[in-house]
């Protein structure tokens, strides 16, 4: 008789699945040692990326993933961190883009030049806000230029790529981040971290709205949401140190709805889920295999697994739009060694050479679903799919928006002068700040401490002003009543207190003068920040032409 597991297996659809590693590897590669909690490697169907191993700051290789080869001695990179890269994200709507994060406490969003032939040490757009190192980073699934990032000052930031600025912030307290991770369509975040708790938040709204202590291990824990189910699945150990994977319904957190123990290796394992397909797929940094799983009515049954004797040092997926349909290719894993990259192909067998419309129902596509100012706004929009069927010619049918030749080339005059025009504008408002903050506001202080000077003198000389006239009615009530007789003293108070009423209206023409003066200063320095302003609009134009 077959065993209760032999029958769930029978019943999955890809219980067949083999993996294949293809031959040609990216050889004398050199990561970067780096105690970042990120997958370390990440892809699309043009490039892959990692952080390599350079002294002096954060230097990211970008390679063809459709060129594997022995890599050269130097070649091209992308240089600009101060600090080690912890973590990249490539946009999921423009191949071209990459995002980096670094203990230097910023974000990067950079250009891939289509002919990358010097190093890029230029980002399109600089993110700072966060007061520690930042660890992860994820572009929004749906919204263009949306992007979030995690960090060890214990907040999660959404920022606005084209402003440059964060709108949202969600904040926990006094945790390091684990994991990050946006829901299918971009409306919720999920983090795990270093106290055990797995938080989901509602980042428009800036607060967490779930919470689960998932497991009671001291190791790493990471989370990922499982497609359009309203699933999603942790990993992490339990407390006696077994590695072990749970489901959770999103709305109730109170037990698991699957709880798998897997072994007892030490290795933190990363999940990267295939919604498309329902397959699950977990990695670990440190060991050489690679699980997969199929997701039937909620739960997930072991399919097989990828076995190899050479432990990865990093890990990552494809995009399925960057999948070989015609090899009825369901995933590609890039693993990443101390020496070389594998690239490994998930096959499901077919005898039919054509395509399959059963393994390859539409794909997330590379279009956005929604503006950065809708979403912000609360906007909420499913992201955009497109056919994986080829065409004639044997590609698939795309909507990819890639950056034109006109805008990228390095060598291509229009963007030289726009690249110029930015830096000169970079430069006036610089000078214009440094204006502003120096010899305007300086003066103007100046001036504000000569009023202030000057009120204090005026309120003095008035009080003076009024014992003297205390003293005049007192003499002149005297006087009345026959008991002051000296005329001389008299004049003497009255000519006394001509003087101080002279005084009194010189000092308030010196105010009244002082005032305007202020005024009119007070103007050009107003007039200095509307430029400034002006240049900002400017260079914010000039940037969003670039991107």
């Amino acid at each position: 008789k077959k065993s209760k597991l032999q029958k769930m297996q029978s019943k999955l659809r890809f219980r067949n699945v083999f993996p294949d590693c293809q031959k040609e590897k990216f050889e004398q590669v050199q990561p970067a040692t780096s105690s970042s909690d990120s997958g370390l490697i990440k892809g699309n169907p043009k490039y892959m990326s990692f952080a390599w191993k350079a002294g002096g700051g954060g230097t990211l290789a970008v390679l063809d993933i459709n060129k594997p080869q022995r890599l050269p001695p130097t070649f091209p990179m992308i240089k600009g961190h101060s600090g080690a890269i912890q973590d990249q994200d490539f946009n999921p709507f423009n191949d071209n883009v990459i995002a980096t994060v670094s203990d230097d406490t910023t974000c990067k969003v950079w250009e891939i030049p289509e002919e990358f032939t010097k190093d890029v040490t230029e980002p399109l757009v600089n993110l700072q806000g966060h007061s520690k190192k930042v660890n992860f980073v994820q572009f929004h699934p749906a919204a263009d230029q949306i992007i979030a990032t995690a960090a060890f000052d214990s907040t999660v930031k959404i920022w606005d790529i084209e402003k440059a600025k964060d709108v949202f912030t969600l904040t926990a307290p006094d945790v390091n981040y684990w994991s990050l991770c946006w829901n299918s369509d971009g409306q919720l975040v999920g983090t795990t971290a270093k106290d055990k708790v797995v938080r989901i938040g509602d980042p428009r709204a800036e607060k967490w709205v779930h919470e689960v202590n998932a497991h009671e291990g001291p190791r790493a824990q990471k989370m990922t949401f499982l497609g359009e189910t309203g699933l999603m699945l942790t990993v992490g150990f339990a407390k006696t140190t077994d590695r072990e994977f749970k489901v959770w319904d999103i709305k109730s957190l109170k037990e698991p709805v699957q709880s798998v123990k897997i072994d007892q290796q030490a290795s933190v394992l990363f999940p990267f889920f295939d919604g498309d397909v329902n397959m699950l797929y977990l990695a670990g940094r440190g060991d050489g295999n690679i699980r997969y799983y199929e997701l039937s009515d909620g739960v997930f049954s072991y399919t097989s697994d990828h076995r190899s004797t050479t432990p990865q040092k990093g890990i990552g997926f494809l995009p399925k739009r960057g999948v070989n349909v015609m090899r009825a290719e369901l995933m590609r894993a890039m693993k990443l060694t101390d020496n070389y990259i594998e690239l490994i192909s998930f096959i499901q067998p077919r005898k039919a050479q054509t395509f399959q419309e059963d393994l390859f129902p539409d794909c997330l596509s590379d279009s956005p679903a929604l503006q950065a100012e809708a979403w912000i706004s609360g906007s909420n929009a499913a992201p955009l799919r497109k056919s994986m069927k080829p065409d004639e010619s044997g590609a698939t049918t795309t909507t990819q928006r890639t950056v034109s030749k006109s805008v990228t080339s390095n060598n291509n005059p229009e963007v030289e002068k726009l690249r110029q025009e930015l830096a000169e504008a970079r430069k006036e408002i610089e000078r214009l700040r440094a204006q502003q903050s120096g010899a305007g506001n300086d003066e103007l202080s100046k001036l504000k401490h000569e009023l202030n000077s000057m009120y204090e003198e005026k309120t003095s000389l008035e009080h003076k002003y009024n014992q003297q006239e205390s003293v005049r009615a007192e003499l002149a009530k005297k006087m009345s009543e026959g008991q002051a007789t000296g005329g001389d003293a008299k004049g003497e108070l009255l000519e006394k207190i001509e003087q101080l009423r002279a005084q009194k209206a010189e000092l308030h023409s010196h105010l009244e003068s002082t005032k305007s003066e202020l005024e009119s200063k007070s103007q050009e320095v107003n007039s200095l920040s509307i430029r400034i302003e002006e240049m900002q609009k400017s260079i914010d134009a000039l940037r969003n032409q670039m991107l």
